[in-house]
């Protein structure tokens, strides 16, 4: 049986989660999980279809300010987006030639900007191509006490289809492919410079995976994954009859921990 995933939601690295708060809220965030009501440590954000959570992390893990993550989020308008940040004056900034919406030689249109610790935020949009309410994302949600649910009222705003592409910082990109490839059971979706460059995806499911080859990079990153129990269990499976490099641990709750061949963790919740 092939196990498919349902979700990833990336871990972004915080020195103040209380500050970082306003900041998403700003971008259409709101909150859906924290572990303290004041000065919490570990929060949960969602906006649409995406899902960020945020950790605090000890001044031990900042000695290289600049070396943070990069989160890549694909949108219906990306113009349209930015005009939404700027009029909420969430503008940051950021050290790439994207500060504002521009086309770029790997056909996309998409602008950067930077959080309060520095992760990266790139917003984009292929410039061919059916649009996104033709795919799977097409019918609004929200996410609320009970669940996730359907908005079947239109509202009066705008509102922009958001979905994400963690980035994966890896030593060696053949390595780290097959690893997800042949432990995993990912698939390449493409291969920069046809298999020859540093650059590649992987998917399972509807988990989407760069992997970025960058040896001088140290940072290292962290997803949630979302599964079924049964899913789970199929996962399981698998990974005993690969010895998969699979442990238990705890991260809010009860969780399976895979770590790839750089370090990067992917955390499957376990259901209760």
């Amino acid at each position: 049986m092939t196990v498919r995933l349902e979700a990833v939601h990336p871990v972004l690295m915080s020195s103040d989660p209380s500050r970082s708060i306003p900041f998403f809220t700003r971008l259409g965030f709101t909150v859906t999980f924290q572990d303290r009501t004041t000065s919490p440590r570990y929060v949960a954000i969602t906006r649409d279809d995406v899902t960020l959570h945020l950790q605090r992390q000890d001044e031990s893990q900042w000695a290289c300010t600049h070396d943070r993550p990069t989160y890549r989020f694909l949108v219906e308008d990306v113009d349209g987006l930015f005009e939404t940040f700027q009029s909420a004056g969430a503008a940051a900034p950021s050290r790439s030639p994207w500060t504002a919406p521009g086309d770029t030689p790997w056909g996309t249109r998409e602008f950067h900007m930077l959080d309060p610790d520095g992760n990266g935020l790139q917003f984009y949009r292929p410039l061919s191509g059916p649009p996104l309410s033709e795919g799977k994302h097409a019918q609004p949600v929200r996410h609320g006490a009970g669940g996730t649910v359907t908005d079947a009222e239109p509202e009066s705003r705008t509102v922009h289809r958001w979905y994400s592409r963690p980035v994966l910082f890896v030593a060696d990109v053949k390595r780290a492919l097959g690893f997800y490839v042949e432990t995993l059971r990912f698939e390449k979706r493409w291969h920069e410079g046809d298999g020859a460059g540093g650059v590649c995806q992987v998917d399972r499911g509807e988990c989407e995976i760069i992997l970025c080859e960058d040896a001088a990079r140290r940072d290292r990153g962290r997803l949630f994954i979302e599964l079924t129990a049964e899913a789970l269990a199929d996962l399981r499976r698998e990974l005993a009859e690969r010895a998969g490099p699979a442990r238990e641990t705890w991260w809010g709750s009860d969780a399976i921990r895979i770590e790839d061949p750089d370090g990067n963790e992917l955390l499957f919740p376990i259901p209760e």
